[in-house]
Parts: C-alpha cells; sequence; structure tokens
C-alpha cells in the first residue's frame, strides 16, 4: 500500500504519465493484482490521461473486486460520470 500511495502523490505532483508507468510496474506484483484500490486509480489515472474508454474498463475491474458496497456505488457513480 505504502508503494501505491507514493504513485498517487507521484501522479498528483507530475503526471498522470507518471503514474501510469509506476503501476504498470506494480503490477506485476501478486500482492496488488487483486486488490480493488490498485484499479480504482489505475483507471482514474487512465482518465486524466485521455484513456476515457480504459479507465472505465479498469474501474469495473476495481468494482469486480471489491465486496464493499459503498465502494462499489462510488465507483459505478464515477463511471456514469465520465459516461455523460
Amino acid at each position: 500500500m505504502v508503494k501505491l500511495n507514493r504513485i498517487v502523490a507521484l501522479g498528483k505532483a507530475k503526471s498522470s504519465t507518471h503514474a501510469l508507468t509506476e503501476l504498470v510496474l506494480l503490477e506485476t506484483n501478486p500482492q496488488i493484482q487483486n486488490h480493488y484500490l490498485f484499479y480504482a486509480i489505475k483507471g482514474e489515472f487512465l482518465v486524466e490521461a485521455g484513456k476515457i474508454k480504459k479507465g472505465i474498463k479498469t474501474i469495473y475491474k476495481a468494482i469486480s473486486l471489491t465486496n464493499n458496497t459503498a465502494e462499489q456505488e462510488y465507483l459505478k457513480r464515477k463511471i456514469e460520470v465520465l459516461r455523460k
């Protein structure tokens, strides 16, 4: 989680492209591969980078990986906004 937090800070300080590069490297970590926050964050940075469709697909992956209904609803609302 510390690495994920660092990547979020990097993305905000530099750019979404920098963050996405770091996320690709982190994606091979088995502890991250099934964590919904990884995909929620990646989806957000994809959207910021202008890759809306890919971002939405990645956010759907995040939804599928969490059982937290509040998180699922939040992410679904985010997708609804992106589709408008």
